[in-house]
């Protein structure tokens, strides 16, 4: 371990033991994709313009995505622990977005939206099919088209070149790959306490250990910082750059540090934190109503779960004394998001999937520009799928023809607007998994799929099957009063601007696909990362588990 990362791990304290629109045919279906091809270039099949000049005193762009972060347990929005002290100390200096919806409640949609403008149905990108296609224009490529430096590191293995989705950044690092693999296995291993047998990869854990020896690399939010300093000492280029860091210390396994773990809870709760059992297993088994815990294990996960985000915020913030130190932020955008929520026993739910709940879609927004921004609250409802045109807005870069299905500026927002979610896909993983162990009678309701719209504090939801409910945002957050009967008129506004908004959105087609046959699999060390992570299972046999079936748990 070098001696940067090493202080950097020691300063955040790492180091340490209505309508039949629902009814119209889905797109065609896409073939899967060759299991044996080479992953394509993501320049080779586009017609791409010559690269031009960045515009002089274009700034540069750094975009952090905290990973399975819901805004209501920052804070920095009121939470009631004093998870996010850092950002929340930069927070006047900036522009923060009080309510923020993500396009999707999971990561492969949810990033593509980002990082395109495109919703869901527009880019295809689901549990069946989680290849961004080239044919879509990225904030990486366009950027870089003008300019730009681009650079990446991403601790989720769903935001990499095997998804296409990192397409048109120049340089990827992930944790799970070389240079950095090796560090982020320390990092993580650094804050695995001996006595913790919540997790199948915590050190007292009884039971089956889904990745044997084989630990996850998740836990390495200083990881990616020092990768990033690293390779801005290392340029030798003046051009402005684009970086984007995935975090991943919010998803399970959670493993937070003994320093964020004191600085949350008291010793009772900390210590049932480390004993209460929170596998894939039982997460899923509490959802589907097989299994329970009492309110005080329930407190103890929420717990976890909060000293998890301290542990981003800390990352974040060390990151961000360093970049300023060296001058850096003095002329950088720098934008800081997540891409999805996370249940913690909300609604009887844990994870991220089957429904589009507020804990899933609520996330938080932040946007540094100094000079340049004044610092303010916006309280306008937005999605942050808008990032990808407002980010060029911000650097003077024209949109992509065609450009994407929302072209605003969050940070010009100056009256309500309509902000819309999708869960386009469900699969049968985990219901398979559960209805094994246990039997399921009613699979249908979990298969489901969603589209929402919210607008002045109201949120009507409309599953496949023609299921609508309708919520109060402002009085009932906890959206557990449903007002379909009581407020037809709200439902049938809000009908209408989702009748609407799907009839203007293009659908997802296949038939415009440009990439070569790229592989549907994964290797062998990505694959228990995988498992690991909650996203994939091995096969029914239970054996060596070469045959893997990816879940909408996935990021």
């Amino acid at each position: 371990m070098n001696a940067r990362l090493a202080a950097m791990l020691a300063a955040v304290g790492l180091l340490g033991v209505a309508g039949l629109w629902w009814l119209a045919p889905p797109p065609p279906p896409v073939a899967p994709p060759a299991a044996d091809g080479d992953v394509p270039s993501t320049d080779a099949a586009l017609d791409a313009p010559t690269a031009v000049a960045a515009p002089d005193g274009a700034p540069n762009v750094l975009m952090i995505v905290w990973d399975t972060t819901r805004a209501d347990h920052l804070g920095l929005y009121g939470y009631r622990r004093d998870t996010t002290p850092h950002i929340a100390a930069r927070a006047d200096q900036g522009v923060v977005f009080d309510r923020v919806v993500s396009p999707a409640m999971w990561t492969p949609p949810s990033h593509s939206s980002m990082f395109t403008g495109a919703a869901p149905t527009h880019h295809g990108v689901k549990a069946t099919y989680k290849w961004l296609d080239s044919h879509f224009t990225t904030l990486a490529e366009q950027l870089g088209h003008h300019g730009w430096e681009t650079w990446a590191f991403s601790a989720n293995p769903y935001v990499d070149p095997s998804t296409n989705i990192t397409q048109g950044f120049e340089t990827v690092n992930t944790t799970s790959s070389q240079p950095w693999r090796k560090a982020a296995k320390e990092a993580t291993q650094a804050k695995l306490l001996p006595h913790d047998a919540s997790t199948d990869i915590s050190p007292a854990w009884k039971g089956k250990r889904v990745i044997g020896d084989v630990h996850p690399f998740k836990d390495a939010a200083p990881v990616a910082s020092e990768a990033l300093l690293d390779w801005l000492d290392a340029r030798d280029d003046d051009r402005p750059w684009f970086a984007f860091v995935n975090m991943m210390e919010a998803h399970i396994p959670r493993v937070p540090s003994l320093a964020s773990r004191e600085a949350l809870l008291d010793d009772a709760l900390l210590q049932r934190g480390l004993t209460t059992k929170v596998s894939q297993t039982e997460l899923l088994a509490y959802t589907f109503g097989k299994h329970d815990y009492s309110p005080d294990e329930l407190d103890a996960i929420g717990g976890v779960y909060d000293a998890a985000v301290r542990d981003l915020d800390a990352a974040t913030g060390a990151l961000l004394d360093a970049l300023d130190r060296q001058g850096v932020l003095d002329h950088t955008i720098v934008i800081l998001t997540a891409d999805h929520g996370e249940n913690l026993g909300d609604h009887h739910m844990f994870g991220h999937k089957f429904s589009l709940w507020d804990t899933l879609l609520h996330v938080p927004l932040v946007v540094w520009w100094p000079g340049k921004l004044a610092p303010r609250h916006v309280t306008t409802p937005v999605s942050n799928l808008g990032l990808f045109s407002t980010v060029l807005h911000l650097v003077d870069v024209e949109l992509p023809t065609p450009g994407p299905d929302l072209d605003v500026n969050l940070l010009d927002v100056d009256k309500p607007m309509p902000v819309f979610s999708e869960l386009i896909e469900s699969t049968p993983v985990s219901i398979r998994r559960i209805d094994k162990q246990y039997g399921i009678e009613d699979k249908a309701r979990w298969l489901r799929t969603y589209r929402s719209v919210e607008l002045d504090g109201y949120k009507l939801v409309v599953a496949s099957d023609l299921t609508r409910e309708l919520y109060d945002l402002r009085n009932d957050p906890g959206e557990t009063t449903d007002l379909m009967q009581a407020d037809k008129s709200r439902f049938l506004a809000l009908d209408g601007l989702l009748h609407d908004w799907v009839a203007s959105v293009p659908a997802y087609d296949p038939a415009l696909r440009v990439d070569a046959d790229h592989p549907s699999g994964v290797d062998s060390k990505t694959r228990r990362m995988l498992e690991a992570l909650g996203y994939a299972e091995g096969d029914e046999e239970g054996d060596d588990g070469d045959e893997i079936e990816a879940d909408t748990d996935a990021p």
